[in-house]
């Protein structure tokens, strides 16, 4: 039995949706990276729940994003928490469908194209 399956992955899934990092949570765990990504992948229903904690998480980020912005009282603090807050929402939208950071466009209906020529006539 491996130092994860003690800790199991209700604890893993509870850092993740609180807004850690794999690196830190390897690090509490005291192991590798490279032995979390592993372990988590390892176990299909795991990896299923390790992915339900991601995609919770960004809600965790954006209040992260929001409550470091309210907190700055310095121009500094300021630049440093948008920083923060911009990387924060970014990385919910790569984990997390509904925290798009684009907006896309649809056409559903018929396309023309009107070409204009123009005859010159010496």
């Amino acid at each position: 039995m491996s130092v994860l399956d003690y800790f199991g992955v209700d604890w893993v899934c509870d850092r993740i949706t609180d807004g850690r990092t794999l690196t830190a949570i390897a690090e509490e765990a005291t192991v590798n990276v490279s032995v979390l990504v592993r372990w988590i992948g390892a176990d299909e229903q795991r990896s299923a729940r390790v992915n339900t904690a991601r995609k919770q998480a960004g809600a965790t980020w954006d209040a992260m994003a929001e409550d470091a912005i309210s907190r700055a009282t310095t121009p500094h603090q300021l630049a440093v928490a948008r920083e923060l807050a911009h990387h924060w929402r970014w990385r919910a939208s790569k984990i997390d469908p509904n925290y798009k950071d684009k907006v896309t466009q649809e056409h559903t209906g018929d396309l023309q194209v009107t070409q204009i020529v123009r005859k010159v006539i010496d």
